[in-house]
């Protein structure tokens, strides 16, 4: 078998002056490519150039942004059709004809045939933010419920909630009080070495139970904390930092089961996972479970602010 290089190509004169003055200003919390740092001039569609004339493929959508590429012809448009009529808005205040239909289009789209409310915010980490502030004072709980394996920002909040990686938690401490986090069902290297799908041997209310959903019903819920304290189990249909780790078709439907019971809020946090990224337009739709909050950004304005 031949044996495969993975010396990272020389880095070009050209190349090596952007990153130098990226260094001397730039705050160090950002990662980059370091192995083989991409300097990039300009992108079409799913291919990048950089500086040098190199073409990459992204096979990330830019930071999970650009779902219908780089470039787009259509958003080119429409951004320009937009900026010579109206820049900014301020949606709180005023009435706008776009917010209005932006609104009615994502009712539209989103799965579940009840009422309906948009909320517009800055960010993605804003959208969880509201969703933990909505939650609480809609219950009148303290508690919540997350995953390990999570990813929801890097605000208070959102790194509260997350439990991807320690880093990001890192001398923050204190977080948010009163959170607890479950594992998330990866199949493929299960904390409880079962097996998929044996390890539906159990049911909640007559609907197959993953057994590791069962450590919040019969560990969590039994020995911790009383349900009706808890105000928000808040998921990735799809964990997207995580590993982009797909659950089991029973995991959505149980966790609807069981928020339904106790009166929880149940989030679909489809950042990352949505706005067709998944071939339907939300990861929830593939099993047809709808949430009572569902948090949408990046893709759904391809990589501009909306």
């Amino acid at each position: 078998m031949k044996k495969i290089d993975y010396t990272p190509p020389e880095i070009s004169k050209k190349a090596q002056e952007f990153i130098t003055r990226d260094k001397k200003i730039m705050f160090g919390a950002h990662t980059r490519t370091r192995s083989i740092p991409l300097v990039v001039d300009y992108a079409k569609g799913a291919r990048v150039i950089d500086v040098n004339g190199k073409t990459f493929l992204d096979f990330g959508a830019g930071f999970a942004v650009v779902g219908t590429g780089h470039c787009h012809p259509d958003v080119i448009k429409a951004v320009t059709d937009q900026v010579k009529k109206l820049i900014h808005i301020s949606g709180s205040d005023f009435y706008y004809e776009p917010q209005i239909e932006l609104a009615e289009k994502l009712i539209e789209i989103t799965p579940g045939k009840f009422d309906k409310r948009v909320y517009f915010g800055s960010s993605g980490a804003e959208a969880v933010e509201t969703t933990l502030k909505v939650s609480r004072y809609f219950t009148r709980r303290p508690r919540m419920i997350s995953f390990i394996g999570a990813f929801h920002g890097r605000t208070f909040s959102g790194m509260t909630m997350s439990g991807s990686k320690k880093i990001q938690r890192a001398h923050f401490s204190s977080l948010l009080p009163e959170v607890y986090h479950i594992p998330f069902p990866y199949c493929y290297n299960c904390i409880f070495n079962e097996t998929y799908p044996h390890c539906l041997r159990k049911e909640f209310d007559g609907i197959p139970l993953p057994y590791c959903l069962s450590y919040l019903t019969h560990v969590i819920f039994e020995r911790l904390i009383d349900p009706e304290d808890v105000s928000l189990i808040l998921v990735e249909p799809i964990q997207g930092e995580g590993g982009y780790i797909i659950p089991p078709k029973e995991f959505l439907p149980a966790l609807r089961k069981i928020a339904d019971k106790y009166g929880i809020i149940l989030a679909f946090d489809e950042i990352q996972c949505g706005m067709g990224r998944t071939g339907k337009w939300f990861a929830c739709d593939h099993v047809n479970i709808a949430p009572d909050i569902m948090l949408i950004a990046k893709a759904i304005a391809s990589g501009f602010p909306m």
